[in-house]
């Protein structure tokens, strides 16, 4: 039997969704209306959160990076055509 992902499981697989997770997040716990038991766990999912969009940006600087060292190197189109 498989599992299947919960709205906010589905949610939080892209960069977007983990931010709007987050966001809701920092909306119920500046809105002061949980317990303290409910507050510590959502502050817990929010630093989860952040560390996640923290990994996948520097991911992307990664790449991003990579493809400007690339685009730095003669194309091997234009090298053909000299």
């Amino acid at each position: 039997m498989t599992k299947s992902k919960t709205r906010v499981e589905k949610d939080t697989e892209t960069f977007e969704g983990t931010a709007r997770r987050l966001q809701s997040i920092i909306e119920t716990l500046e809105s002061d209306d949980s317990g303290i038991e409910q507050s510590l766990k959502s502050f817990t999912e929010g630093m989860a959160l952040i560390r996640q969009l923290q990994a996948r940006l520097e991911e992307s600087e990664q790449a991003v990076n990579t493809l400007l060292e690339e685009d730095t190197e003669p194309n091997t189109l234009e090298r053909g055509l000299e």
